[in-house]
């Protein structure tokens, strides 16, 4: 029978193998292969369990923080929303002053009134531009 000179491949100790494709120098070595090989795996698979808890637990979070971050927006567009309301309200409400102060012909206390009030439009409208690009930000 033919006999290959070659080295264990677990104790690396040189040995006579009757196979072309033997590894072991013994079936202890074997067995102790085998286990190495089992733990290896069952870490492997540890790990990619482990990897894939903490891919889902960061999707997760990440939609979680997509809802408040949307959530914010709708609260800050409501809020914009009121101030356009409140200051279209006042608006109408000067527009009114102004023309019955018109009719009453206070034409110079109107003009300067109309001045006032249109900085304040402008003021109010700075302020819903401004809301508005922070939603628009978000």
């Amino acid at each position: 029978m033919k006999t290959f000179l070659t080295t264990c491949d677990e104790c690396g100790k040189p040995f006579e193998a009757t196979r072309s494709d033997s590894m072991y120098c013994t079936p202890k070595c074997k067995q102790k292969a085998y286990r190495k090989n089992v733990l290896i795996r069952e870490r492997k698979e540890r790990s990619m369990v482990e990897a894939e808890l903490e891919t889902q637990r960061n999707r997760e979070r990440n939609a979680e923080l997509h809802r408040q971050n949307l959530r914010a927006q709708q609260a800050e567009a409501n809020r914009v929303a009121g101030l356009r309301a409140k200051t279209e309200s006042e608006i109408r409400e000067i527009r009114d002053l102004m023309a019955q102060m018109r009719r009453d012909g206070e034409a110079n206390e109107v003009k300067r009134k109309e001045a006032k009030i249109l900085e304040a439009v402008n003021y109010a409208n700075t302020l819903v531009k401004d809301s508005i690009n922070k939603i628009l930000k978000f």
